[in-house]
């Protein structure tokens, strides 16, 4: 009887963990890219954890960081601006799952400040209140192929 409690234990577990798999968080950063580049911020207030942090290093190796206020009024910002959607342009390098947290690399291409700009993304994940959340990014900026 014990081996069949665990088990069923064990799928049960399998069954509600569907969330914690590389395609679905994968999904959920297509979301969040497809959300961003179209500046949603009221989908970015959910994405986006409370405790965001940001950190990007430009090619001159100068440092900016934002906090979640911060990127999402700089994403009204350019939604005020009536700034065209960005490129949605993504190449996936890895995503690893363990547990409630997550960590996907990615190089994007980013249009934000009116030229395309090539960057490499870490973007770490947090499963809370039943979503998986962003706590933070590492933006690198490189050059151009």
């Amino acid at each position: 009887m014990f081996l069949m409690d665990f088990f069923f234990f064990c799928l049960v577990i399998a069954m509600t963990k569907s969330t914690h798999t590389p395609e679905y968080v994968r999904k959920e950063v297509e979301t969040l890219i497809d959300r961003a580049t179209s500046y949603d911020v009221d989908a970015l207030e959910t994405i986006y954890h409370k405790d965001l942090h940001i950190v990007i290093l430009d090619r001159e190796n100068n440092v900016k960081t934002s906090n979640k206020s911060e990127f999402i009024s700089f994403f009204a910002g350019l939604k005020a601006e009536g700034r065209e959607p960005m490129n949605k342009w993504a190449d996936w390098h890895h995503i690893h799952v363990r547990g409630n947290d997550a960590v996907v690399v990615l190089t994007r291409k980013n249009d934000v400040a009116g030229e395309s700009t090539k960057i490499k993304c870490s973007i770490d994940m947090v499963f809370e209140n039943d979503r998986w959340q962003v706590i933070r990014e590492e933006i690198f900026q490189v050059a151009n192929d």
